[in-house]
């Protein structure tokens, strides 16, 4: 499901999947893979028929890194399970390309009350989800109203209300993780000054044993008045052409 911030994704996503699984609730709405993986573990193995969603989930796993990997080997095999699996962004490209391609219905939701469907329809030789796949880097959100105009979907209207408790501890934990990851970034900036202030200081002091070379002074003596050894201060030095 992919539209515009604060227009009823996320709530038209859980009207769809209560209606699929009546034992979906706002604990299976996830904020990350990991959590998303730790639902999935605790359903039955086979024919579970459970709805799982991921709201703009973080992005915490790369394709390439061995949890990506193993994330898309589960997602291969939980057919199995015949699960109900979902996910709700703002832009079609922050969906990992290995998620994207098992993509089966694509939801639009351009303003609130209206949705979208496009699925592809090979009996009418119209492939709409292949389309999108093919043109939505280039033409963003108007590929939908293209595919629609050749009727490659069709438009419906959408509720705000949702039958699920506890709507305002949702509402609180996608506050909480949004405070997590601005204070991971911050973390992540302060970690990255540091090592910047940490690599000037290194290359002053390479400055000033490069500007002791060239008046002369021997490496001895430039270890000794810089607390390193003469073979330390030959090395660093003679590694910068003076």
């Amino acid at each position: 499901c992919v539209g515009p911030g604060g227009k009823g994704k996320t709530t038209l996503m859980k009207n769809i999947f209560y209606f699929l699984d009546p034992t979906f609730d706002n604990t299976r709405v996830c904020l990350s893979t990991q959590e998303f993986i730790k639902n999935i573990k605790g359903f039955p193995v086979l024919k579970s028929m459970k709805a799982n969603l991921m709201d703009e989930p973080d992005d915490d796993l790369h394709p390439s890194s061995k949890g990506g990997k193993l994330f898309r080997e589960v997602l291969g095999k939980s057919r199995q399970q015949q699960l109900f699996l979902g996910i709700c962004a703002t832009d079609l490209k922050d969906i990992p390309p290995y998620i994207f391609r098992k993509v089966s219905t694509i939801l639009f939701v351009p303003k609130k009350g209206l949705g979208m469907y496009f699925q592809d329809n090979p009996d009418n030789k119209y492939f709409s989800i292949q389309k999108i796949r093919n043109d939505y880097v280039e033409r963003g959100y108007n590929i939908f109203y293209k595919i629609l105009k050749d009727k490659g979907g069709f438009s419906f209207n959408t509720t705000q209300d949702v039958p699920l408790d506890d709507e305002k501890k949702y509402i609180s934990d996608k506050a909480k993780d949004y405070k997590n990851s601005i204070n991971e970034l911050n973390k992540f900036f302060d970690k990255h000054n540091k090592k910047d202030k940490k690599e000037n200081e290194i290359d002053k002091r390479t400055q000033i044993m490069i500007n002791m070379r060239k008046k002369g002074m021997t490496y001895p003596e430039i270890g000794e008045l810089m607390g390193i050894s003469k073979t330390t201060a030959h090395r660093i030095i003679s590694q910068i052409p003076l």
